[in-house]
């Protein structure tokens, strides 16, 4: 039966919860634009500024959320082991794309090549075109209309030659 304490108790939950929520979101939202500052001072790569972020954003989100149902009083370590047999399920489903993400994470990191530079692997071999989080783009040294997308793991696995872009004087 729901008396007027039971009804004051849980308006009282929802506001410190939407308080929380709100709270988190506002805090992650500054956070991410912080961020995403800092970070285009030292890195040019925009794909990573950009994943690094909202990611943290996502992050800060999913925690106000969390908490503010944990100050409800729902019990939410089912939620929090969820989310990381979730992951663990998700991770194991897409390792193939996260090994290309994270090489080519890595590839951006280290500036080995640059858009320009002419590659070699293998049989495969062009100018680069574009380098991705997940693939990096050579056109075709036989039609250079052409284009040839080469999953970064495979780059970063693999023994490559790179020719420099020649910098005009």
């Amino acid at each position: 039966m729901l008396t007027k304490e039971n009804i004051l108790s849980l308006l009282k939950g929802g506001v410190v919860f939407l308080l929380f929520f709100a709270g988190f979101y506002l805090g992650g939202f500054f956070l991410r634009k912080i961020i995403r500052q800092k970070l285009r001072q030292r890195l040019a790569a925009k794909e990573i500024v950009t994943f690094t972020s909202d990611l943290i954003f996502y992050v800060f989100i999913v925690l106000g959320f969390t908490l503010g149902l944990a100050n409800l009083g729902i019990n939410v370590n089912a939620i929090i082991a969820s989310f990381g047999l979730g992951g663990f399920a998700l991770g194991f489903a897409l390792k193939d794309i996260i090994a290309n993400f994270v090489s080519g994470f890595l590839i951006i990191l280290s500036k080995t090549f640059k858009v320009g530079d002419y590659l070699k692997m293998g049989t495969t071999e062009g100018e680069i075109k574009a380098i991705n989080l997940r693939h990096t783009v050579l056109a075709s040294k036989d039609n250079p209309r052409q284009r040839i997308l080469i999953p970064n793991n495979n780059i970063f696995s693999s023994v490559i030659i790179i020719e420099k872009k020649k910098k005009n004087h």
